[in-house]
């Protein structure tokens, strides 16, 4: 853990929904990533509601937990948009699964309220009529990509724990 961060225990992840700043920055340091943060808008598609898809950033689902908050944070990202041409924020995210068995993964959400570490703590793929956003009471991150390429019917989460912080 780089100097400057105090580990969170149970007892300091107290912070209800909204009470800090939404993400701005991501980084995942043992796979290269780094992006921008931004919030997704939701979409009235007339019969239904979707969210908007992220462009270039890895996109914030509204309503989950902000950095450093109690609850979920729901970050998606593409691995690769070759016919929307959509970036690819999330290209090395598949890689964390085999990287957790060797050494700890770390995703790093800042904010104008501070940085805040998470661990890598799992990861699983599910098809894309089985994915659905759900809460936890301590402060958790789900990163989201579509796979596999070209296919993107599946989804791939990986989960993180809030570690520590720095404010």
């Amino acid at each position: 853990m780089p100097g400057g961060y105090d580990f969170v225990t149970r007892f300091d992840a107290t912070r209800s929904l909204g009470t800090l700043s939404n993400a701005r920055r991501i980084e995942i340091p043992s796979i290269g990533v780094v992006s921008e943060v931004s919030r997704l808008q939701i979409l009235d598609l007339g019969d239904s509601r979707a969210y908007e898809t992220p462009a270039h950033v890895v996109g914030h689902i509204p309503g989950t937990a902000n950095a450093g908050e109690n609850g979920s944070t729901w970050l998606f990202g593409h691995l690769e948009s070759p016919i929307a041409g959509e970036g690819n924020a999330f290209y090395q995210l598949p890689e964390s699964p085999n990287l957790i068995k060797q050494d700890p993964v770390d995703v790093i959400l800042e904010s104008a309220s501070g940085a805040f570490p998470y661990r890598v703590a799992a990861s699983r793929v599910v098809h894309q009529d089985n994915m659905n956003l759900y809460k936890s009471p301590t402060g958790t991150i789900t990163l989201v990509a579509c796979v596999p390429p070209l296919v993107c019917d599946h989804r791939l989460l990986v989960t993180a724990r809030l570690i520590a912080e720095r404010r």
